[in-house]
């Protein structure tokens, strides 16, 4: 995740102070001088009191945060109108989910200064860190929301709520502006192939694809070639190719594997033969046990059992059952 906005407690003073004149995006009331209060829980409190926080340790505290060591008076509380709508008692449900809203966002930037949320804060504080996500993926800034909002779409994902899933990843989608907007259309577009919603993974994938080099691009050339295959063959070894070139493990080696079965299709056995010798030097053991049965099947064609036999037994150990049956079939059927 990108927080490298927010790194330490003066980072993120210097980001409050700029809130002044904005209008607060919750209750929109206008934010003066004096008027930024923060909503913390008892914890994040006692830690600030017994100066175990960012803002308070035993070598320095941030401005602002002095009345807050033990034995001292705390600050009062302040009576302006950000601080009544965010922090005074109310009724009506709506009013009480942009309070809630509000003091998740304060958690969410204490937690991305104290620790970026690391996966310990995920396996200790699950659902608070969930909370600090979510605030962070509807109400922050461009790529830092993008970022919020895939690793919270991964952990709903995981938990079976697709549905939530595919709303966060459509939000990162949206959001993201920079180094992140690959990984959002490739994880929206993995998501929708998933759903079974095929042209709407197709669109997604091609996002990605148009987005250039990143990390995601492989993956995505992989996916869309797949989806491509049976209805146009000719745009999947092109898509394909693109995965390719990568070099990334483990898509370059089965697009090539695809690309084999495609120009094989064709009539191109020579360059099918070409693309399966890729993937059996590049391929992890999928890829290359597929890449060596496919060989096998050349070679035998070509007369060459020996050789052709030595690739059937690689394709032997396949993790794809089919191939590793079809394997010791041949080699039961010619002893």
């Amino acid at each position: 995740m990108d927080v490298a906005e927010f790194t330490g407690a003066q980072q993120v003073a210097d980001r409050m102070s700029t809130l002044v004149g904005t209008p607060c995006p919750l209750c929109e009331a206008l934010i003066r001088h004096g008027e930024i209060d923060i909503a913390v829980d008892s914890q994040e409190l006692d830690l600030i009191e017994d100066k175990r926080s960012l803002w308070n340790t035993p070598d320095r505290t941030v401005r602002g945060y002095e009345g807050f060591a033990r034995n001292e008076a705390r600050p009062e509380r302040s009576s302006s109108a950000v601080a009544r709508k965010l922090l005074g008692q109310v009724s009506d449900s709506a009013t009480a989910r942009r309070r809630e809203l509000c003091a998740a966002g304060t958690r969410a930037v204490l937690a991305m200064a104290a620790d970026h949320l690391g996966d310990l804060t995920m396996t200790e504080a699950p659902e608070r860190a969930r909370n600090a996500l979510r605030a962070i993926a509807w109400y922050g800034d461009t790529d830092t929301a993008a970022a919020a909002a895939i690793r919270l779409g991964m952990f709903e994902q995981s938990d079976g709520h697709l549905d939530e899933a595919l709303r966060l990843f459509r939000r990162a989608a949206e959001t993201a502006d920079g180094a992140l907007r690959p990984l959002a259309h490739c994880s929206l577009g993995a998501m929708l192939d998933h759903l079974g919603d095929t042209e709407g993974a197709k669109d997604a994938f091609r996002r990605c694809v148009e987005c250039g080099e990143s990390s995601s691009l492989a993956e995505a050339a992989y996916r869309l070639g797949t989806l491509l295959r049976l209805t146009d063959p000719s745009e999947a070894r092109a898509v394909y190719d693109v995965a390719v070139r990568t070099g990334r493990r483990p898509y370059a080696a089965s697009a090539a594997v695809n690309i084999g079965v495609i120009e094989e299709d064709e009539g191109n056995q020579r360059e099918a033969k070409r693309r399966w010798t890729y993937a059996f030097a590049h391929g992890e053991p999928l890829e290359r046990t597929v890449a060596a049965f496919n060989l096998a099947r050349t070679w035998e064609a070509e007369g060459r059992i020996r050789k052709a036999r030595t690739y059937y037994l690689i394709a032997v150990d396949s993790p794809e059952p089919e191939t590793a049956r079809r394997a010791r079939e041949y080699l039961a059927e010619r002893g």
